[in-house]
């Protein structure tokens, strides 16, 4: 795989995550999701400021890092992951989304895994990150 190739994996992973926002999704259950955003909007300033402006700052420096290939990429990308599905345990709410936007979803999931599992396992995008650690 050449850089071209995964920097074309990564965006497309993100374009397929960021395209069925064009689609209007049905909430199931509109009081518990009110609900939830409130109990986090009444989150004191500290803590909101801690959870939420950090993450954009931390994402677009990720995106950064990975376009230039760098080493802790990888690992910011994991531990943002990680904080985005904590994020939607705690904000889940059922949904209703059309038959396409589900499948983008899907598609989504599928490419971030990609995204995220070749470093560790393709020797090609391994030393694209970790040039010095690639014989290991």
């Amino acid at each position: 795989m050449t850089k071209w190739q995964y920097r074309v994996l990564y965006i497309g992973a993100i374009l397929l995550a960021l395209a069925p926002q064009a689609f209007q999704p049905h909430i199931a259950d509109p009081e518990t999701y009110w609900k939830r955003l409130q109990a986090v909007s009444d989150m004191s300033g500290w803590m909101k400021f801690v959870m939420v402006y950090p993450l954009p700052v931390a994402t677009l420096v990720s995106l950064y890092g990975t376009f230039r290939f760098r080493s802790w990429a990888v690992w910011l990308n994991l531990i943002l992951t990680c904080i985005y599905l904590g994020s939607v345990v705690v904000l889940d709410v059922s949904m209703v989304i059309p038959a396409p936007a589900q499948a983008m979803q899907t598609l989504a999931h599928y490419a971030w895994g990609a995204v995220m599992a070749l470093p560790f396992f393709s020797r090609d995008v391994r030393e694209m990150f970790w040039p010095r650690q690639a014989g290991s």
